[in-house]
């Protein structure tokens, strides 16, 4: 008998068959995403602007060791450099002396902090000057500078550093194209050069605008002597900068500085000097019971215009500099505080024209003009791999003249100083750099003091400056020096 087959659950089969199919369909599980390739780690070393730095694995801190030296020859032309007989038969040494020396011998040191903080110091050894009688030995500190980046277009300085005063003064020495400074900025603008003090300084994103105002003690490297403060402040424009035309770098900006020195101030001011060291305006001036040093007093009063105009591989640039500021004469030799035979006046003008030309090679090698800002590592910008050497061939020329008056009030005698003082220099030079951080430069300057009187009397009713005197005693009314550079800076 056939056995009895079971039935057959039509609802159940197609419940079953519904379940498998669903189970068939789902998903497969989802790839995993990749992992994300290793943060490329920070160098540990490396260039950046041609200059080396070590840095910590994250980039949070960089170390930059640097330092300059500047090798100079300084040759008088116009029979200037012998010993001469003064009024009174006795005979005294050369004003200058032909000689090679080191006018910079300088260590740097540059460290840098979270991208924020940066600071510089450095220490010179060199002798400065050709005059033997100025030079100065052993370690000095030329820059003690902390610079916080309050935000991309606003920073702090403080410390001490170049006063923001003129286009030359606030470039570096690695770049002026003259050798040093004109003597509108070194010896009358700005003779002090550096400042103890604070500044806030910036530029906007697009590069039109650059601001900086500080408050300084007002007496150069010296610790403040009186208790008051200097107040200086630049500003330039690029007007030109987005129209990216030739004339794009055009450069037009202006300085001031003002500040007040006390009866307690206990130094003379600055000689004037050429580029060669020579001093034709001294702050003492007379001799035995005549003798009087001047004195900073009073008021302190400088102004500055500065035309940059950069257009194809040429560059002009002038500055035109007013000083007006007073000083005490005191007795001697030394300067002596809260001591006064009577009060004096400075007031004058300086300016300079400097025209020059990229034969070859890149032009402007050597850098920007009137910046100085401090040197920070950016980790995205770091030099590749050496290229091949850049050099460049530069000549230029300069013409400047410098006028002031120097009136003095009454007093028991009248003033040794008292006068108009005038000078014209003229200078042309030849620079070869290797990269910006190799030079060789010479220069020829000649200087002439329009009205001078040879004899050196100080009746001389027009211009009581002079050069250096001959054999036989008397002043140059012109002279030259040829000078020679070799500098080296990392």
């Amino acid at each position: 008998m056939p056995r009895p087959h079971a039935p057959l659950h039509l609802p159940a089969l197609l419940g079953a068959l519904v379940v498998t199919a669903s189970a068939g369909a789902q998903p497969a599980p989802p790839t995993p995403a990749p992992h994300p390739p290793p943060a490329r780690a920070t160098p540990t070393s490396g260039f950046f602007e041609g200059r080396f730095f070590v840095a910590d694995p994250g980039g949070r801190f960089w170390l930059a060791p640097s330092g300059r030296l500047h090798l100079d020859t300084v040759l008088f032309t116009g029979g200037v450099t012998g010993s001469y007989q003064n009024g009174a038969g006795a005979y005294r040494p050369p004003d200058v002396a032909s000689s090679m020396f080191a006018a910079r011998a300088r260590t740097e040191v540059l460290a840098g902090w979270l991208d924020r903080y940066t600071l510089m110091l450095s220490f010179e050894f060199g002798t400065g000057t050709s005059t033997p009688s100025q030079a100065y030995n052993g370690a000095s500190l030329q820059n003690a500078i902390f610079n916080i980046q309050l935000a991309r277009w606003l920073n702090l300085q403080l410390g001490m550093f170049n006063t923001p005063f003129t286009i030359e003064n606030r470039t570096s020495s690695n770049t002026s194209d003259m050798i040093e400074r004109s003597m509108t900025v070194r010896a009358f603008g700005l003779p002090g050069t550096k400042e103890w003090g604070a500044m806030l300084w910036g530029e906007d994103p697009r590069g039109i605008v650059y601001a900086s105002v500080g408050f300084f003690g007002g007496d150069g490297n010296r610790i403040n002597a009186d208790g008051s403060a200097m107040v200086a402040g630049r500003v330039f424009v690029h007007p030109l900068a987005v129209a990216r035309g030739p004339l794009a770098g055009l450069q037009l900006g202006g300085s001031a500085l003002y500040s007040h020195a006390g009866a307690s101030v206990n130094y003379s001011m600055q000689s004037m000097r050429t580029l060669g060291g020579y001093a034709w305006f001294s702050p003492s001036a007379g001799s035995g019971m005549t003798q009087v040093t001047s004195v900073p007093s009073d008021e302190q009063l400088g102004l500055a215009a500065e035309l940059l105009v950069p257009f194809w591989r040429m560059n002009l640039r002038a500055e035109l500099v007013y000083r007006d500021y007073g000083v005490r004469e005191v007795p001697g030799a030394s300067a002596q505080p809260g001591v006064s035979l009577r009060s004096a006046n400075v007031r004058g003008t300086s300016h300079y024209v400097f025209l020059d030309g990229w034969l070859w090679g890149q032009p402007r090698l050597s850098g920007s003009f009137g910046y100085q800002n401090p040197f920070r590592v950016r980790f995205d910008h770091l030099d590749q791999s050496a290229g091949p050497v850049r050099r460049a061939l530069q000549v230029g020329a300069r013409w400047e003249y410098t006028t002031f008056e120097y009136t003095a009030g009454d007093g028991a005698t009248p003033s040794p100083r008292a006068g108009r003082y005038q000078l014209h220099a003229f200078g042309v030079v030849a620079n070869y750099w290797i990269e910006r951080y190799l030079r060789f430069s010479v220069l020829y300057q000649h200087y002439y003091f329009p009205n001078a009187d040879p004899s050196g009397s100080t009746d001389a009713p027009f211009n009581r400056a002079g050069g250096p005197h001959d054999a036989e005693g008397n002043r140059a009314v012109s002279f030259g020096e040829l000078m020679a550079r070799a500098a080296m800076a990392f």
